[in-house]
């Protein structure tokens, strides 16, 4: 580019391509993790709804604590009795209600990085749309700015021969 302007509308496109670039790649990443999450939230939801009985099972079988009253009419085997169907309860029924409870929170911090993503591709979406709309406009400004001058013409003119005939 001899033409100074024609440089300088060079150098922006070129900022902006690099640019341009970079954002293709954050979307691509972007609308893969939202993939991710969808597919995994959807898993998780499957998996909780199939627990879900067991997990309300559970729920109803955790044993309650006496009553101070309780205890005290029976000399303190409510409390002992209640210690053991607790300790019973927590080794066949705690690590269900666990799983069931981590999955939930699991849904609720996938959602939450899903939003996020989903709020960065759209911000990302924009810029990219707005870049290319720019890179746009600077082309049509490149072509009007550049010109062949009449000394380029003429020497093209003495090989136009050589070309037509390398053409066929």
């Amino acid at each position: 580019y001899d033409n100074k302007e024609a440089k300088e509308l060079k150098k922006q496109r070129d900022e902006l391509l690099e640019r341009y670039k970079v954002l293709e790649h954050f979307l691509n990443d972007e609308r893969a993790n939202i993939v991710y999450y969808n597919d995994h939230i959807q898993e998780c939801n499957t998996l909780l709804d199939s627990l879900k009985p067991q997990y309300d099972k559970a729920i109803l079988l955790k044993p309650q604590k006496p009553s101070f009253i309780v205890n005290v009419f029976t000399f303190g085997n409510a409390r002992k009795s209640y210690n053991r169907e607790l300790y019973s309860w927590s080794v066949n029924c705690s690590p269900l209600v666990k799983r069931y409870e981590s999955l939930k929170v699991d849904i609720k911090l996938d959602q939450d990085d899903k939003h996020t993503q989903e709020r960065l591709f759209n911000e990302h979406n924009r810029e990219y749309i707005e870049i290319k709309l720019q890179l746009s406009k600077l082309n049509q400004k490149m072509k009007q700015v550049i010109k062949v001058s009449s000394q380029t013409k003429k020497q093209v003119v003495k090989h136009l021969k050589d070309i037509v005939i390398l053409l066929n």
